[in-house]
């Protein structure tokens, strides 16, 4: 009855903590919102707001006409997107569930598991909004 379930071999374990830790980014994706397109929906609204925000800033101050070779807007979109994606990642991992936590007290479950789950949470949200926002600025502006 009480006993530490083992992996029958190496492969078994990875698959086994591979399906731990998709469960694990479902978990935390659905977790600040009941539905995950909620959840993408606010990320795309947080990057977009944030891009609009640093071109008016720079028509306002003058510097869109910088020696930047290319498109402006796609410009300030990476460095917008490289943005969110390290702070959130970096506050989504230093705030991962600990060994104390609830969630910890499941067979599976270990602070590996819980730091992978957390980055690559964030890292799935953030690709898919910046998908999401450069396929709609391909639409807009190019066709």
């Amino acid at each position: 009855m009480f006993e530490t379930r083992r992996a029958k071999s190496p492969s078994n374990a990875v698959i086994t903590m591979g399906i731990v830790v998709f469960h694990s980014v479902v978990h935390r994706i659905r977790k600040s919102q009941r539905s995950p397109i909620m959840s993408i929906l606010t990320s795309i609204m947080q990057s977009v707001t944030m891009v609009l925000a640093f071109i008016f800033m720079m028509d306002i101050l003058g510097m869109r006409g910088a020696a930047v070779r290319g498109d402006f807007v796609l410009y300030v979109m990476s460095g917008i997107f490289l943005y969110l994606t390290h702070t959130q990642t970096v506050g989504a991992v230093s705030g991962a569930e600990t060994s104390s936590s609830p969630m910890m007290q499941h067979a599976p479950m270990n602070t590996v598991v819980s730091i992978l789950a957390a980055a690559l949470s964030t890292l799935y949200l953030q690709l898919l909004s910046m998908l999401v926002i450069l396929a709609g600025y391909y639409v807009m502006y190019n066709h």
